[in-house]
């Protein structure tokens, strides 16, 4: 088992962060999250992450399953980690607060299948909401793009930047759950 795992699963992960966090590609990071659990099945943050995804793209069972795996790696998780996937069980519990709008599904959560789809200004608001609570910030800069309503240019900025501070916060979080020990 290794803590921190290999430079090839980093790099799997760190390309899967990057279609999650920053291109909205949902479907290709969730792979490569699969990809990097089974290089590194007892990663207890990969495994956290790849939770993740599967419930954000509506695999709730999946998640589940997944998210008992990380949990049973503990030992390998600081308590910041252990803290943070107790709430994330909490949240697959409770379900999404934030509904998707019109008849898309979490499945649909990924850029390339939303570039077909046409909704209101308020729907793509909606839809930028959904992904934000789910952690698709790729997403969510995608939808509030697409969303041409009453935005002012400051508000729009400030929009933007926050979604950026916590794709930049969540990735830097990751790195921090773990706890190697020699």
């Amino acid at each position: 088992m290794d803590c921190p795992p290999s430079n090839e699963v980093l790099q799997i992960f760190a390309n899967a962060n990057q279609h999650w966090f920053w291109d909205g590609r949902t479907h290709q990071a969730a792979r490569l999250y699969e990809q990097a659990a089974r290089l590194s099945a007892a990663d207890p943050v990969i495994l956290f992450q790849t939770a993740r995804a599967e419930w954000a793209l509506g695999r709730v069972d999946a998640a589940r399953t997944t998210l008992d795996k990380a949990l049973a790696q503990t030992t390998r998780l600081s308590q910041l980690g252990v803290d943070k996937l107790t709430r994330f069980k909490q949240q697959l519990a409770a379900g999404a607060r934030t509904r998707l709008p019109g008849r898309l599904r979490p499945d649909d959560l990924d850029v390339e299948r939303l570039e077909r789809v046409s909704l209101s200004s308020a729907q793509w608001l909606e839809l930028a909401s959904a992904a934000e609570e789910r952690g698709a910030y790729g997403v969510a800069f995608f939808a509030r793009d697409r969303a041409k309503g009453p935005i002012t240019v400051i508000d729009e900025e400030k929009e933007n930047w926050t979604l950026t501070k916590k794709a930049e916060s969540e990735i830097s979080l990751l790195d921090s759950l773990r706890e190697c020990k020699q």
